[in-house]
């Protein structure tokens, strides 16, 4: 339609005019999404020292001159568990918002590390001994009791009115709980503020959900052949070692196509699918409905990285399947496919 109308014309301006509102109202979405945690995360082993190394051109382009970034990047830090086009978004806001808080200018210091989490601040339910942490700290005006106490609340924002959504923080805040993280705030009227985010050391999930599945081994040993599918390599494997842990034998495939082929080879001894939702080359529903063709009681879960109550996993249960959101738990994936193979 733009190459068909003269964007110097009456409709080339209202043109204009409706595309920028439209990719507003997505931008707005994409950002609930995230507060809600409702976005798909691609969980990855993310070196964060490299990623806040390479965006630094572009965020010395985004704050102007009359701030300046000091980053202390600490040698050895781990990698985290965590989308790494959501953490660059966590990063992004929370610079943005330490550079409204200097409108006279200032530093910004970006600092990594690996610190044990405080003990008010753990989950009841956090195994993890250490996380992987990113902090921003700005020179600005600091934040009153008030203003702290509503900070991540969904557009509350104490700028101008059109000059901000009020969802930045909030969807950092979201995409931080999704990842299996917690965000810190210290900040003092004509102080400054920092914000310290915990992100999950890849390692060590990986260590806590495998004790976990030992000791569902040790207590029952399970049976039964699985298919599980999924393109992320590193998903993937991990599900395998706990699935396998657990008792079970497991046939894995990376995508729809290859999950076809190894069910087709093995479809006389396979109890129940494990695939993801969104892959590649054949997605998690597609293959579903592929294997069923042949075999209309199929056991199913899926695994997705979208929230409990997302249209996904809704479809999942409309199609009578058990869902599994990602990042899991070893507990949570052992009891899931044990529900699934319980199921008549």
């Amino acid at each position: 339609m733009t190459s068909d109308i003269s964007p110097a014309s009456e409709h080339g301006n209202d043109l204009a005019e409706i595309i920028k509102a439209a990719q507003r109202a997505s931008g707005l979405t994409k950002q609930l999404l995230a507060f809600s945690r409702q976005q798909v995360l691609n969980a990855a082993h993310v070196d964060v020292n490299r990623l806040i190394s390479e965006m630094i051109g572009m965020l010395e382009r985004l704050i102007g001159e009359d701030i300046k970034i000091v980053v202390k990047l600490h040698s050895e830090v781990p990698h985290a568990l965590v989308d790494n086009g959501q953490l660059e978004q966590v990063v992004m806001n929370l610079v943005v918002n330490a550079r409204d808080a200097m409108p006279t200018g200032g530093v910004i210091t970006i600092e990594t590390g690996t610190v044990a989490p405080a003990a008010e601040s753990r989950r009841r339910d956090d195994s993890r001994e250490s996380y992987v942490t990113l902090s921003v700290t700005d020179t600005g005006e600091g934040m009153s009791k008030e203003t702290e106490r509503r900070l991540f609340e969904p557009f509350f924002t104490t700028k101008a009115s059109g000059k901000g959504t009020g969802l930045g923080l909030s969807t950092t805040y979201g995409i931080v709980k999704q990842s299996k993280g917690y965000i810190e705030v210290a900040t003092e009227l004509g102080k400054g503020t920092t914000f310290k985010v915990f992100l999950p050391i890849a390692e060590t999930l990986a260590q806590a959900v495998l004790a976990t599945a030992e000791r569902h081994k040790n207590a029952e040993l399970a049976s039964g052949t699985i298919l599980l599918v999924d393109d992320e390599a590193g998903v993937r494997q991990l599900a395998q070692r706990i699935l396998e842990k657990a008792g079970y034998r497991v046939l894995e495939a990376a995508n729809g196509d290859d999950a076809t082929f190894a069910y087709a080879q093995n479809k006389d001894s396979i109890d129940l699918v494990v695939t993801d939702m969104i892959m590649p080359v054949c997605g998690g529903p597609e293959l579903v409905r592929r294997l069923r063709s042949h075999n209309p009681l199929l056991r199913v879960l899926y695994m997705s990285g979208y929230s409990e109550d997302s249209d996904e996993e809704q479809a999942a249960r409309d199609s009578g399947s058990p869902f599994v959101q990602k990042p899991f738990t070893a507990t949570e994936l052992v009891a899931r496919v044990g529900e699934a193979l319980a199921a008549s």
